[in-house]
């Protein structure tokens, strides 16, 4: 399933794979101007749960402040371009219902299938494809043949690599990332 705002690509990935099957949050295409105006004249009413987590970002609470200088100049009020103070209360919806949904797993694999399978169109080489058709108004300019790759080139970098993680250990914390390993299989 896709969560996302009603814009650019999900557009067309709502028409090929339903739009039952995505959780759409935020303000809709022809909504963007007249909101970016507001924004710009500070009408638009900032959520009281995005200002505690700009406030969470002030204060250090995800690290290092002098790191999000501009990230917090780029969604004060009156800069924010993307609207991202306006989308927030119906990302947290939208958040609040994939979480209901996955609880019904049938159907969430369901939905996860109608996805996949409606995705196809949205290939890489399609859209590259399609950009420079259309927006870069290039043609493609084919080489002869594969790419020749020396073996033994390609075997060193292997050996190499392999040498360098032979003493490398991960340790996974169930209590941080919660337990990897199904119910039934716990006992064996």
């Amino acid at each position: 399933a896709i969560i996302g705002t009603m814009d650019g690509a999900n557009i067309e990935i709502a028409e090929a794979i339903g739009a039952e099957n995505m959780f759409i949050f935020g303000a809709k295409a022809d909504e963007i101007e007249g909101l970016r105006a507001k924004e710009r004249a500070h009408e638009l009413e900032r959520d009281p749960r995005w200002q505690q987590v700009l406030g969470m970002v002030q204060i250090g609470t995800f690290g290092d402040v002098s790191g999000y200088g501009s990230l917090l100049e780029s969604v004060a009020p009156g800069n924010d371009y993307y609207l991202l103070s306006y989308d927030f209360a119906s990302y947290l919806d939208a958040q609040a219902r994939v979480d209901a949904a996955y609880v019904d797993r049938d159907a969430w694999l369901e939905r996860s299938i109608y996805c996949t399978a409606g995705m196809g169109k949205f290939s890489s080489d399609r859209s590259i494809r399609d950009y420079a058709e259309n927006i870069w108004k290039i043609k493609p300019c084919r080489r002869d043949g594969p790419v020749k790759v020396r073996y033994e080139v390609f075997e060193d970098s292997l050996k190499s690599l392999s040498k360098d993680m032979a003493d490398v250990t991960v340790a996974v914390s169930a209590e941080r990332f919660g337990d990897a390993l199904p119910p039934d299989a716990k006992s064996n």
